[in-house]
């Protein structure tokens, strides 16, 4: 998970401030708790990827390092234990995402409220999109 941040969603959610007309400042932005909510954002991103183009990953020479093709080749899991064990894991680091999300929010400036607000409306098209998107059907 922490390799696949290089390759994750963070580039498209550091510009929504920037899309949406105004800038966070630049400590708040790359301040620890601010990244660790956008890194769980982001993981979970990877992870409803990887659900969703799951089954389109399964013809040979397509999967490389999705989570549940790497619980299949590296822990021995079945297919479809590894799909459930994804979204498990998938769970779990959203609860994580908004617990700390909730805690950042406390003392949030206006800035930051409208960024991590940018950050949620975010999650909720991303996970539409992959819903829908031809894409992801075999």
């Amino acid at each position: 998970m922490a390799h696949r941040q290089v390759n994750s969603f963070i580039p498209c959610m550091a510009l929504i401030d920037i899309v949406g007309g105004y800038e966070l400042e630049a400590d708040i932005y790359f301040s620890a708790p601010v990244r660790e909510v956008v890194t769980l954002a982001a993981s979970t991103t990877m992870i409803v990827n990887d659900l969703f183009s799951a089954a389109k990953e399964q013809q040979p020479d397509l999967s490389d390092f999705d989570l549940p093709s790497l619980l299949v080749h590296e822990q021995g899991h079945s297919f479809q234990d590894a799909l459930a064990l994804s979204a498990d894991i998938h769970n779990a680091l959203m609860r994580r995402y908004e617990t700390k999300e909730r805690r950042v929010l406390k003392h949030a400036s206006p800035s930051l409220q409208r960024f991590l607000g940018g950050v949620k409306a975010w999650l909720a098209g991303n996970y539409e999109w992959h819903r829908y998107s031809a894409r992801y059907h075999v």
